[in-house]
């Protein structure tokens, strides 16, 4: 079943998404970059980790250039 969460005891592995780790690594790329503007790409769901949740992260952290690989998924990042 599509977006059905499985148990974490059935599951096998769970993967921890940190995005202050996120974040962080989008500032130390900035400063390398001496003023030259970064974009972050987030197509096919962020590579699963979530583009809702990581997009507004490294928004929040300033990040004002994003890729997407379709067009659906540059909708999605507009309605958030």
């Amino acid at each position: 079943m599509a977006g059905a969460l499985i148990p974490e005891n059935i599951a096998g592995a769970i993967l921890n998404i940190d995005l202050n780790a996120i974040c962080r690594n989008y500032h130390i790329l900035l400063d390398r970059l001496n003023g030259v503007p970064l974009a972050a790409v987030v197509k096919a769901d962020a590579y699963g980790l979530g583009i809702e949740q990581v997009s507004q992260a490294l928004a929040n952290a300033g990040c004002k250039l994003f890729f997407v690989a379709h067009i659906n998924e540059g909708i999605k990042l507009r309605l958030n």
